[in-house]
């Protein structure tokens, strides 16, 4: 289908006009194909033609009546901005799939807003091409998440650190809205906004019973981001940057600037460059989470004409639910199905030795399952050789085995199903994004092809299954790409 014909609508601006203006992105000089998902234009309905590189690059709007700039607040790092909002997005509109489904669809890097404050609105390739890859990799991996469609080179240069190529990345996402949308709104009074926009949260996830009841809805979200933290978690996902502004209300993960995935197991494990008191670290992302759901909650208090006392006690909750959450990942990371005493010692058990050792998170746990009927030497090196705790360790996990009552196949493969024999490493990326910056993008689209697939053994994926050397590691950093 022509992008032209696609029937655009704008959902949003119609419903809560307060929550964007309307806007144009501004035109780049050279825009080129640098990435585009055939299989998601696919299931989407949408080509690959001339017309849409120009609308993915921001040259063309499919609608005028459509795109718009989203205003939001922000708790960063602890501090509220009440004046957010898209500094260098733009939402196009809204498509509606052949399956029913609703996008939104949103260019970023595509210039200026009435939000960009002192920015240039722009976005460099590396970083475009860094969220259209990790995006993709937590799709594979079963995590909600924005996903990216194009990727498009614009012909300029962005100064940043140093002067980088410059591109435009359309990501798609099942709605927009943040927790920074309702702390826009609620620090200007407007609780008829806040519940104008949960009602549209509401209809936009299908829970159309109970559109009005706040308190059910901020249990029902409270619920998704214990569980979006929990497999975080398990996968080794550090966001970087958990600020209210990044935290969807449809439940999917969404900004990749200074994301990283663990190597060595350290739960206090930083990356971002900018979060110097490691308030955002790895072990820290339940409790930050928690916080901000707090703030969602502060903002629906303003809605609800209410104190703060009832949306408290709502949140006591909140670790119950995490643990629950967390406790049934990683009992399926064992191979485990039941739910017995002892499991959360056996676990923290095994995380304590992976601590000790500094082994390698992901195949810490993927090489496990070799383990399970005979002394794996691979799994055994991981620890550096023959480590009595460990041995005795691995016989309690094989008792515990054994209470599941199922074959060890079976076992085998509940382990195959939730530890990733890939991940997006570090380094891999940090490579492959450097050549692709110099134009020689096979190892970029190597590697994205070999993330697609992360729970299956592929002999011609195996080069990007090994962690980097420890130095590389612990002197990472990443950084926002703003």
């Amino acid at each position: 289908m022509q992008w032209s014909a696609m029937a655009w609508e704008c959902s949003l601006l119609s419903d809560v006009p307060e929550a964007g203006l309307r806007w144009q992105p501004e035109a780049v000089p050279a825009p080129e194909w640098v990435a585009f998902h055939a299989a998601l234009a696919d299931e989407l309905g949408v080509e690959q033609i001339p017309e849409a590189l120009s609308i993915c690059a921001g040259n063309q709007l499919p609608s005028l009546d459509t795109a718009m700039v989203h205003l939001y607040a922000g708790h960063q790092f602890g501090h509220f901005n009440p004046s957010l909002g898209d500094g260098r997005a733009l939402l196009l509109g809204e498509w509606v799939d052949g399956q029913g489904r609703r996008w939104d669809f949103q260019l970023k890097g595509s210039g200026r807003t009435p939000c960009s404050r002192q920015g240039d609105g722009r976005a460099t390739l590396r970083s475009m091409l860094r969220e259209y890859l990790i995006s993709h990799a937590m799709h594979a991996l079963g995590i909600p998440t924005t996903r990216a469609l194009a990727v498009v080179g614009t012909g300029m240069q962005v100064q940043r650190d140093r002067t980088e190529p410059g591109a435009v990345l359309l990501r798609l996402s099942r709605g927009l809205l943040r927790i920074g949308s309702l702390e826009y709104q609620a620090a200007r009074s407007r609780p008829a906004v806040v519940q104008k926009l949960m009602r549209y949260v509401a209809a936009r996830r299908g829970w159309i019973e109970g559109a009005d009841d706040l308190s059910a809805l901020f249990m029902r979200l409270m619920h998704e981001q214990a569980t979006r933290v929990a497999q975080w978690m398990a996968v080794g996902f550090i966001h970087g940057v958990l600020n209210t502004d990044n935290i969807s209300l449809m439940g999917e993960t969404m900004d990749y600037g200074p994301c990283a995935f663990l190597e060595h197991y350290d739960p206090s494990s930083v990356f971002s460059s900018i979060d110097r008191a490691g308030r955002y670290a790895y072990d820290q992302q339940p409790a930050v989470m928690a916080w901000n759901m707090g703030c969602l909650a502060r903002a629906l208090a303003v809605a609800a004409g209410t104190t703060m006392e009832p949306w408290q006690e709502m949140m006591s909750a909140w670790m119950p639910i995490y643990q629950d959450a967390r406790l049934g990942c990683m009992r399926s990371k064992l191979g485990l199905s039941k739910s017995l005493d002892g499991d959360e010692r056996l676990i923290e058990d095994y995380l304590l030795l992976m601590q000790q050792y500094k082994v390698d998170w992901t195949l810490g746990w993927r090489q496990l399952a070799e383990s399970l009927s005979e002394n794996s030497m691979a799994h055994a090196r991981l620890f550096g050789g023959k480590v009595v705790e460990l041995e005795q360790w691995l016989e309690r996990w094989r008792q515990r085995c054994l209470a599941e009552q199922v074959s060890e196949q079976t076992i085998l493969q509940t382990m195959q199903q939730h530890n990733p024999a890939r991940i997006p490493r570090n380094h891999h990326v940090e490579q492959v994004l450097t050549l692709a910056e110099k134009g020689e993008d096979g190892p970029f689209f190597r590697l994205f092809h070999a993330l697609t697939n992360p729970y299956t053994e592929d002999a011609v994926a195996a080069e990007w299954q090994q962690p980097a050397d420890r130095s590389f590691t612990e002197e990472y950093r990443t950084f926002c790409g703003t």
